[in-house]
C-alpha cells in the first residue's frame, strides 16, 4: 500500500510540473502576443549612419524596413538574433543591394527606434577584366567597375572565370591576387612613412607565373618574386630608384635572380 501511495505522490508531482510548465508558456506566449501587437512597439524612427559611398536614405531603403510596424516582428532567425534584437534579414539585404558594405549591424532599440551601422569596404586596385576594370578591395570583392582606369592601381594578368559586381572574384587561383595585393599592401604602408610616393608613379602590376611585374614611372620594369620579403623589398627599391637610376634612364631592374637586384638598361 506504501509503495503504491509513493507512486501516486510522484505521478501526481510529475503531473503538477507538467502543468506549471505549459501555464508558464501559455504566459509567455500571451505576453508575446500582446508585444506583437501593442502599438507602444510600433517602429518610429529608423537611423542609420552615412557612410562615403551611401547616404542614410540608401541604408534605410536598402535594409527593406519602415516605420508604423511592430518592432519584435522580423527579428532573428536565431536564438542568437533574437536575444541580441537583430534583424539579420536586413542586414543580409544591405550588404546583397550595396555592394561596398562589407558588414550591416541592424538592430531594435526598444521601444521604437532601429539603427543601422555597417563597415564598408576599402577599394585597394584596379583588376582589368576585357575591356572592364573591377573596383577591387582586398578580400578580391568586386564592388563597382570603371570604362576607363583611374584612382587606383591597375592589376593585369589575373586569370578571371567572370566578373560579377557584389562578389568575390572568380579566380582559378587566389593566391595569384594575394601576391599582388600583398605587394600593394607593403607599397601603401611605406608611402606612409616615407617621403617617396612609390604608388602614384607605378602604371600597373601585372603577373607572370609566381613573379609580380609593375612598370614604373612609364620607363623601369620592376620584377619580384614571392621568395623577396616584401617590406625590405620596397625599402631597397626606393632607395635604388632614388639614388642609383637616372631620372630619364629606362631598364629593368630584376630582384628575381640571385641575392642582389639587377638593373639592365635598354639600349
Amino acid at each position: 500500500m506504501i509503495k503504491i501511495r509513493k507512486k501516486k505522490k510522484r505521478r501526481n508531482r510529475k503531473l503538477i510540473r507538467l502543468l506549471e510548465v505549459v501555464a508558464l508558456i501559455a504566459v509567455i506566449g500571451g505576453i508575446l502576443v500582446l508585444i506583437g501587437l501593442s502599438p507602444a512597439f510600433d517602429i518610429d524612427k529608423i537611423y542609420a549612419g552615412a557612410t562615403f559611398r551611401y547616404n542614410s536614405d540608401a541604408l534605410i531603403e536598402a535594409s527593406g524596413l519602415s516605420t508604423g510596424v511592430n518592432g519584435f516582428r522580423g527579428l532573428g532567425p536565431g536564438t542568437g538574433n533574437l536575444l541580441a534584437l537583430r534583424y539579420s534579414g536586413a542586414e543580409g539585404r544591405i550588404t546583397d543591394k550595396l555592394p561596398y558594405v562589407k558588414e550591416a549591424v541592424v538592430k531594435y532599440v526598444i521601444p521604437d527606434t532601429i539603427r543601422i551601422s555597417v563597415l564598408e569596404r576599402t577599394p585597394l586596385c584596379l583588376v582589368k577584366y576585357y575591356d572592364t576594370y573591377a573596383v577591387v578591395d582586398r578580400d578580391g570583392y568586386a564592388m563597382d567597375a570603371q570604362k576607363i582606369p583611374y584612382g587606383l592601381p591597375v592589376i593585369k594578368g589575373l586569370v578571371l572565370k567572370g566578373l560579377e559586381i557584389g562578389r568575390a572574384l572568380m579566380l582559378d587561383n587566389f593566391l595569384s591576387f594575394e601576391r599582388v595585393a600583398s605587394m600593394i599592401d607593403a607599397i601603401n604602408k611605406s608611402d606612409l612613412t616615407t617621403a617617396f610616393d612609390l604608388m602614384d608613379s607605378i602604371d600597373f602590376f601585372e603577373l607572370s607565373g609566381k613573379e609580380v611585374h609593375f612598370l614604373y614611372d612609364s620607363r623601369i620594369v620592376v620584377k619580384l618574386d614571392d621568395k623577396n620579403e616584401i617590406d625590405y623589398t620596397v625599402d631597397l627599391l626606393k632607395e635604388i630608384l632614388n639614388k642609383n637610376i637616372r631620372e630619364n634612364e629606362k631598364g629593368i631592374l630584376d630582384f628575381t635572380e640571385g641575392d642582389d637586384p639587377i638593373f639592365t638598361p635598354e639600349d
